[in-house]
């Protein structure tokens, strides 16, 4: 073999296994160009860059990047790691490109970035549901973490050290291992990208808080001076996709941003460097040689091309400047005219310090000075525009790229930018504390003056989503009175089943029949809702200008950061309103409990009252000629006394202080009774209609929860008929239900049944709550004029005696409740009357006892006159003293209960203990720790409520002395 042959050989493998022995060498030979391999550094960050499960390189900047490399011919290698490790590369040259890097002036000094942004982040605080964080402040000695050199994290630093607030920061290696460590409690807070945050948090069980910060870029970026005309590139493919809505750009940034509903598709780029990778790097390998010179020379005529120059500048989204070593302006792109608002002519006679806000010529010169020096710069200052105003800018400075001096200047207006910070410094300065009136004012306020419109109210949203409450209303500089309003015809209304609400112009056109905006001559409107943390709508914030909208966009944000904060507090609102609720419900409570306590500290003393009435009028009746006058008016004597008697029972029975169990009744008298104690509360305006007279089938059901059933539903059909009266009908009637009537209540057998019927002439209750009406604790009423819990109470009696509850409502005409108890075969039988004397006596030795003087004289006359011998006593103690000294002297012993000293209880148990057969008979007027079962376990014969009557007492100590005596002659005694 020849040595031309061998030669050719050796050249032939050294070209095909070069790039792979050392591609960074023949990058360096290609002086970075961009052409041949492009290794760009990758780090988990979704949905901008990130290796899927197959180990692919996905995210928005890896389609950019395809897109770009496919027009360019270029070949991408994409070299994954973490955000340290790419760094790190990068300044080793280990890659040619770093994505998705945000700008800082320390930054700045070691890289090169791309002028075109990808694109506009928040840094945000992610914490356990559990945390109670509402704004910066609250992280006070608390851990936090972040993810090494992420610009979120050394700008969440950043803040809190000016704020003064000292957290302790604990770094990580990636923004997942930061919320890892906030789920496993090794940090209380972490901080991520808003993007990342978003879509991460719900897998770590955190959720966003209200505290959001520095919002920042992201762009491509390189190793300082090794790369401009790969970003020069790359910047230009950007810039012209910017121009066009539907350019590739926005489809992907939408696609990767936004809820993605479509399946994948694998990016055609990709499907051919993946299949043609290998290939084309041997092709280019062996090709390099020849097309370095090819490309080298087309890029340097492009370079060249003034028309290309022009081109990139005058399509560039950002300003542009062209600027001599004096500060004067030699060339501007047309994105700085809309900018300044002057005309390239005007400008090209300008100076920077003509423009410049903050420096003044001398500090011009010197800034120029200092980037001739260095060759770069970037700040942010102040420039006034031609009308007046004043926007912020951002400046990137270039120098010494063109070889007479001058330098190129790219300008970015970041106004709106600077005033998303003030709200975010306003939100994070402002601590708002228990006073939820004077937050939402002080929100109202703010963005009424920040948005420079003329009002806005904050309001809370009601359950049925058909009316607001304003709770805080900012009206042409200063404050007004909270109201209520119906959201039908509004744009609250619409924006009450969205998110955000914007009419920029000619709102009123839009919604004819709202006064409120007719009335403010409004122009311009935008609202926006209040979430809670489940995502229900609690509230909405509306802003109103009589004006239209100069910027829809500043606006939409502005309101979007403080519905963040207006949704905590508005939540913490409602759930504080929620407690005093509950609170109010458990005051209501110990309120009906005292209100039993002195019922029946009332009926006892009342009934003492009432025995003495009663006793004295019976004796005095007996006395009496039956046809005389005073007779007559004895008998009305009695029949008040007795009716006195039955009010103090129904006292005690809606109190819930007598004893209640179910028993077979007809339901027409327990009813009549309730609407008897209804009527006086109810107002005049109000009628009742009533058809209860009619004798109905029998029920099994407590009296007392009967009661409280017909009470409830009549309080309720009252309060709805309140501001313009009405008439509250109620009726009974005997039904008989089949299998398929009762097709919506499965768990009730059909058959007989007695149907109570409550309507009212009321406004009618919605039909997108009718079914929430019987769930404990669901009110429409305002605070303090319901609990929640009367319908619930009703379903659940109803619904334990075998029955059900329906309602049947229609806005505007009213609401019929039917309440359907299933009926009982029993009967309830009378009980038989005991033939005896009208006025049984007997000549017995009986021991009265009792701490009422009255009624221990009245007691005595009534028993004397019957022929018993009676002993009085008004001590219990010296009642058992007299007991034990004579025990054989007493055929029968009545003593009251309530007593000091000793109970009536006590005194029968200690006198049966020396006798054990002697009749007592227990009277009480009321008290909750003695009944009749328990009277006769202890041993007592008889047991009466007082008020006794002559004859009540009388038949009873009959009855106790006869049975006595059969037992003592059944037992030969």
């Amino acid at each position: 073999m020849k040595h031309s042959q061998v030669a050719f050989i050796l050249f032939y493998l050294a070209t095909l296994y070069f790039p792979f022995i050392c591609p960074s060498l023949l990058l360096a030979a290609d002086d970075k160009g961009p052409h041949g391999i492009i290794r760009v550094g990758t780090f988990p960050f979704e949905p901008f860059n990130f290796v899927d499960e197959k180990g692919m390189t996905q995210g928005l900047n890896a389609d950019l990047l395809g897109e770009i490399a496919k027009d360019e011919d270029w070949s991408m290698v994409f070299v994954p790691g973490s955000w340290a490790e790419g760094l790190e590369r990068l300044q080793n040259q280990e890659i040619d490109l770093m994505v998705s890097v945000a700008y800082s002036t320390e930054r700045g000094e070691i890289m090169d970035f791309t002028y075109e942004s990808i694109a506009e982040l928040w840094g945000q605080v992610f914490l356990r549901p559990e945390g109670k964080s509402q704004n910066i402040s609250d992280l006070y000695g608390q851990r936090v973490a972040v993810m090494r050199k992420d610009i979120s994290g050394i700008n969440f630093i950043k803040t809190a050290e000016q704020l003064n607030i000292q957290c302790k920061i604990i770094e990580f290696d990636t923004h997942a291992d930061v919320f890892a460590a906030v789920l496993k409690g090794e940090a209380d807070a972490g901080v991520a990208p808003q993007h990342f945050g978003l879509r991460h948090a719900g897998e770590y069980g955190l959720v966003a808080s209200t505290i959001m910060f520095s919002p920042f870029s992201i762009y491509f970026a390189s190793k300082k001076g090794t790369q401009h005309e790969l970003l020069s590139h790359i910047d230009a493919h950007l810039s012209n996709w910017k121009k066009n809505k539907n350019s590739y750009f926005y489809q992907r940034q939408n696609y990767w941003l936004s809820n993605r509903n479509s399946s994948w598709e694998w990016p055609p780029w990709m499907i051919y460097v993946s299949l043609a990778a290998g290939g084309a790097i041997l092709v280019f390998a062996s090709l390099s040689l020849f097309l370095k010179k090819a490309v080298a020379r087309r890029t340097k005529e492009l370079q060249n091309s003034e028309a290309w120059h022009r081109t990139i500048l005058q399509t560039a989204m950002d300003g542009f400047c062209l600027v001599d070593r004096q500060g004067r302006l030699l060339e501007v792109n047309q994105a700085y005219c809309r900018m300044s608002g002057y005309s390239s002519e005007e400008l090209l006679t300008m100076n920077i310090a003509d423009l410049d806000v903050i420096e003044r010529t001398d500090e011009v010169s010197a800034r120029i000075q200092k980037i001739v020096e260095s060759g770069e710069d970037r700040f942010e200052t102040l420039h006034r525009r031609k009308d007046g105003r004043v926007i912020n800018v951002e400046v990137s400075v270039q120098g010494n790229l063109i070889d007479d001096g001058r330098f190129v200047a790219f300008l970015q207006d970041i106004t709106e930018r600077k005033q998303i910070e003030a709200i975010n410094v306003f939100l994070a300065r402002s601590s708002f504390g228990e006073s939820h009136p004077l937050s939402f004012s002080i929100l109202a306020e703010y963005l009424a003056k920040f948005l420079d419109m003329d009002f806005v109210c904050i309001d809370r949203l009601d359950p049925d989503g058909l009316t607001a409450h304003t709770v805080a209303v900012w009206s042409d500089g200063h404050f007004e009175d909270n109201v209520s309003y119906a959201l039908q015809d509004t744009p609250c209304g619409q924006l009450a089943s969205q998110e955000l609400c914007c009419y920029p112009a000619s709102v009123c056109q839009f919604f004819p029949k709202d006064q409120v905006l007719l009335d403010l001559r409004a122009e311009s409107y935008v609202g926006v809702t209040l979430f809670n943390h489940v995502g229900q709508p609690i509230g909405l914030i509306a802003v109103i200008g009589r004006k239209p909208l100069q910027n829809r966009k500043l606006a939409e944000a502005a309101l979007q950061l403080i519905a963040v904060r207006a949704s905590g507090e508005m939540e913490r609102l409602l759930v504080e309103e929620e407690k005093k609720a509950l609170q109010a419900q458990l005051l209501q409570a110990q309120k009906m409990q005292a209100i039993g306590t002195l019922a029946g500290g009332i009926a006892h003393d009342f009934n003492n009252i009432l025995g003495a009435v009663i006793g004295y009028a019976e004796m005095a009746r007996d006395a009496s000629n039956p046809e005389s006058a005073v007779a007559h008016d004895l008998d009305k004597v009695l029949e008040a006394s007795h009716r006195a008697a039955s009010l103090v029972r129904q006292i005690l029975t809606f109190s819930r202080q007598s004893e209640t169990q179910p028993i077979p009744l007809k339901p027409a008298h327990i009813i009549k009774e309730a609407i008897k104690l209804l009527r006086p509360t109810l107002p005049s305006t109000i009628t009742i209609k009533q058809n209860v007279d009619t004798v109905t089938q029998t029920i099994l059901a407590d009296p007392t929860q009967l009661h409280q059933v017909v009470v409830n539903l009549c309080t309720n059909a009252s309060h709805a008929m309140e501001p313009t009266g009405g008439i509250l009908d109620i009726s009974i009637r005997d039904c008989e239900l089949s299998l398929q009537d009762l097709q919506s209540f499965p768990g009730v057998k059909p058959g007989k049944f007695v149907e109570l019927i409550i309507g009212d002439s009321g406004p009618g209750i919605p039909s997108n709550i009718r079914d929430k009406i019987f769930d404990p604790y669901f009110t429409t009423k305002e605070i303090g004029k319901g609990t929640g819990m009367g319908l619930a109470i009703v379903h659940g009696i109803v619904t334990n005696s075998g029955g059900f509850v329906s309602c049947e409502s229609e806005l505007g005409k009213g609401t019929i409740f039917r309440i359907v108890f299933p009926s009982i075969e029993q009967e309830i039988v009378a009980a038989a009357k005991e033939i005896e004397a009208p006025q049984p006596g007997g000549k017995e030795r009986i021991l009265l006892v009792d701490d009422e003087d009255i009624l221990v004289e009245m007691s005595q006359i009534m028993l004397t006159r019957l022929g018993y011998e009676v002993t009085v006593r008004n001590s219990s103690l010296e009642a058992l003293a007299v007991f034990q000294n004579q025990p054989d002297q007493f055929d029968a012993v009545i003593t009251d209960q309530t007593m000091p000293g000793m109970t009536g209880m006590d005194l029968a148990r200690r006198i049966l203990q020396v006798r054990p057969n002697i009749p007592i008979i227990l009277c009480t007027g009321y008290s909750n720790l003695v009944n009749e079962d328990l009277a006769k376990g202890c041993g007592i014969k008889g047991f009466v409520m007082k008020p006794m009557t002559k004859k009540g007492i009388s038949t009873l100590l009959r009855r106790v002395l006869v049975e006595r005596q059969k037992l003592f002659s059944s037992s030969g005694l």
